[in-house]
């Protein structure tokens, strides 16, 4: 590993350490995580939650809503400290930021988004921080 890293300034969805059945894809705005279905994930190694965190946002854009990214710590069926749901945005590049609590906690862990939802593309995915 490079480094420890810190969860609470914006991080970019395309820093990954490790996913699966997802691409990135550039637009105006940037890289952005997309083609994003049910069970894909994304694992981010290091973070360092220090004292911790007491919430978590993530800036998506989707035309259907009943996507969610599930937070776990350390393995893909880890520990589930929160789900952030992500709603209809009204168009694949019409990003909003979404919110969710997440059970407090410390020191450093990889991080795992597993993406959940129907059979079809869930979101877009831009950049995502934990709130202490």
């Amino acid at each position: 590993p490079v480094g420890k890293l810190d969860p609470y300034r914006r991080v970019e969805a395309e820093t990954i350490a490790w996913s699966e059945g997802l691409k990135t894809e550039k637009s105006e705005a940037g890289m952005y995580v997309t083609a994003i279905h049910d069970g894909d994930y994304i694992r981010v190694r290091n973070v360092d939650f220090k004292k911790g965190a007491k919430s978590f946002e993530a800036v998506a854009a989707s035309s259907s809503s009943g996507g969610q990214i599930e937070i776990r710590l350390d393995d893909k069926e880890g520990t589930l400290i929160g789900t952030c749901v992500i709603g209809n945005t009204g168009g694949p590049e019409s990003w909003k930021t979404f919110q969710a609590q997440v059970d407090k906690v410390k020191g450093v862990h990889d991080v795992y988004f597993i993406f959940r939802g129907g059979e079809d593309e869930l979101f877009n995915f831009d950049c995502w921080k934990f709130i202490r």
